[in-house]
Formats: structure tokens, C-alpha cells, sequence
């Protein structure tokens, strides 16, 4: 990557630039911030969308101890990882597991219309979750046939969910309606036990829907 400017003597040049990021946020927040046209593109293409749904409660009262062996054996790691450098090899092995995997189509391959522009990475994604298990696991820069195996298994996990976050992105808008109408008229039957009045759930959507 270069940037030259003729002003402030400015000259940038990087070789071989990389770019990583972690990110969170909600389905919804995704659906009203992400054209429809970018899961098109090749942003989402080369990211790893990581789902889940479950709710963790935990005591408001009970006192967890702070583990500080712990965190220092991950500062410790972190700073091994952090200046880790230079070229990854795979073994003979690993490189036969990822290329027999690609070779075969990648199964289980994610059936989402969204996700076809992603499946064309998926190779991609799965040596990069391998250099991770590398790195996580020493520091001799060696992907082995277990970084390989335990990398494939990060990946079909999390690509199993991917398509919930589209469900769960179609929480809005009409959808949102359509629920909250389906409550308002059952909550209604079950009281009175009778059919319900068209004009009463008109009068409950014309609060929530446009009006054509």
C-alpha cells in the first residue's frame, strides 16, 4: 500500500499490508447499517460472521474470584503471539487435508443465498483459522495436520449459525409487526373466546406500518 502527497512530504509505503478485525453487534443493528447489495461484495466475503443466541444468567450476588494465574499465563502467552514473525509452512499432511477438503467442494457447503459469495473464501478462511491454532498452540510456525483438523471444526461450527443471523436480522420492519399483531389477537381470543374484529387489528397496525 503507497500514499504520496506533494505537500508535508509525505511518502507511505507498506509492504505486503494485512488488515484484521473483531467486531460485534447486534443482528438489527447489522440489517439497518448493511446494504442488501453488500453481501455481494468482497467485504462480507472475507469475513467470518460468528452467531450465537444464547442467553448466560449469572448470580447478581455471588462473588467471582479473580483468577490471576490465569491472566497472567495469558499476558504471557499474548506477548509470545504478539511477536511471533516470518513465513508459515504446513506439513506435508496438513497441505493434503486442505487441499482433499477444496478438491471435494468444501462439504458441508452453507446453502444460504447470501452466503455464495463467501463459499468462494472458504479456503481462505480455513488456512487462516489454522495459522490461529498455530499460534495458539506454539510458536515453531508449523501447521500440522491437528491445527488443520481443529481449524475445520472452528469453521463448520460457526457456519452452521451463520444462516440464524439472517433470521434473526428479519426481526424488523414487517416482521416486527407481523408478531406483535399475531400476540395482540391471540392475547384477545384467548380472553374472549370469540373471533376478532377486522377493524380492531386495523386499528392496531395503522400504529405500526406504513400505509400502503
Amino acid at each position: 500500500y503507497g500514499q504520496r502527497r506533494k505537500t508535508g512530504n509525505v511518502n507511505f509505503k507498506i509492504d505486503a499490508p494485512q488488515l484484521n478485525l473483531i467486531a460485534s453487534c447486534t443482528p438489527g443493528y447489522l440489517a439497518g447499517t448493511m446494504p442488501e447489495g453488500a453481501w455481494d461484495m468482497g467485504f462480507l466475503s472475507r469475513t467470518l460472521l460468528i452467531f450465537s443466541n444464547e442467553s448466560v444468567k449469572r448470580s447478581l450476588f455471588t462473588e467471582v474470584p479473580l483468577q490471576k494465574k490465569l491472566m497472567a499465563d495469558l499476558e504471557h502467552d499474548l506477548q509470545i503471539i504478539f511477536n511471533l514473525y516470518g513465513k508459515i509452512t504446513f506439513t506435508e499432511e496438513a497441505a493434503t487435508m486442505i487441499d482433499r477438503w477444496q478438491m471435494a467442494g468444501g462439504p458441508p457447503v452453507p446453502d444460504h443465498p447470501k452466503l455464495a459469495n463467501y463459499n468462494t473464501r472458504r479456503t481462505a478462511h480455513l488456512i487462516k483459522i489454522a495459522m490461529v491454532c498455530c499460534a495458539a498452540t506454539g510458536d515453531n510456525l508449523i501447521v500440522s495436520a491437528q491445527h488443520v483438523d481443529a481449524a475445520l471444526t472452528y469453521l463448520l461450527e460457526a457456519e452452521q449459525l451463520m444462516p440464524d443471523i439472517f433470521k434473526a436480522m428479519a426481526i424488523g420492519g414487517d416482521a416486527k409487526a407481523m408478531k406483535e399483531c399475531w400476540h395482540f389477537v391471540y392475547g384477545i381470543f384467548m380472553k374472549e373466546n370469540k373471533p376478532i374484529i377486522e377493524a380492531r387489528i386495523i386499528d392496531f397496525l395503522r400504529e405500526r406500518v406504513p400505509v400502503q
